[in-house]
Parts: structure tokens; sequence; C-alpha cells
């Protein structure tokens, strides 16, 4: 299934292009979590798309890890940024970009795919 329109794939790597890549180590604040993931239309459609997202949020608000298809067991590279409340994750190769916001340890974001809005939650399984 392709999740990345054109203009999303566009704007995806004008952004990354825009950012400074994030370090892999971890320094002092960095922090891991690991959640469960669900993605599933806003308003109609059957189904949600489920998986894992593990994930090192650095002091810096740079954003590095990997998510794992719950179906395939595909696993993608992600990195993203988070500023206050606000984050954003590219989940590579095709994913969708998602912008939403990290509250109380939890994801909820929105993107966009096969034409319709569709919703992406991630609950930590770990406390944040």
């Amino acid at each position: 299934m392709k999740f990345l329109t054109y203009a999303g794939a566009l704007a995806a790597l004008l952004f990354s292009l825009a950012t400074p890549l994030a370090s892999t180590a971890m320094t002092t604040g960095d922090r891991s979590v690991t959640f469960d993931t669900a993605l599933a239309p806003q308003y109609y459609g059957a189904g949600e798309y489920d998986g894992v997202l593990h994930l090192t949020i650095a002091s810096d608000g740079a954003i590095m890890g990997y998510y794992r298809d719950g179906d395939t067991a595909d696993v993608r590279t992600v990195f993203g940024g988070i500023t206050g409340d606000r984050i954003w994750l590219d989940l590579g190769r095709g994913g969708p970009p998602i912008t939403g916001t990290y509250d109380g340890g939890k994801i909820v974001g929105y993107t966009y795919l096969e034409g319709q809005t569709f919703v992406f939650t991630a609950k930590p399984v770990r406390p944040a």
C-alpha cells in the first residue's frame, strides 16, 4: 500500500533538507519511548493499521527511531521533531508524514492518505 502522495513526499523531502540531522547517540536529557500505534480513517472506512513505534526524543527536540508495521512486520526508520506539545514524524520509505500533539506521553496526529484524513494514535507501552 502506498502511503505517501507526491505532494507529501515533496513536503517531507523539503522539510528534511531544512532540518539538521539528529545525532544517533543519546545525550543527557534524551529519552527512549516505545508506543503501540493505530492509524485509522477519521470519518469513514473500516479497519486500522497497527504497529509499534520506538523513539528516542533528544533534549533539543530531534526525534529518531523506527516503526514496525503490525501486519507486515516491515521496519521503517522514523525521524521527526517536537517543539512544546507539537510533533511531526516521517515514517520513512513511503510512510505518511504525521503532524499532531504529544501530550501526557501520548501522540495524536493526522495524515492524508488515499483521499481521506487518517488519525494516528500512539500510546506508550512504558511510561514516557
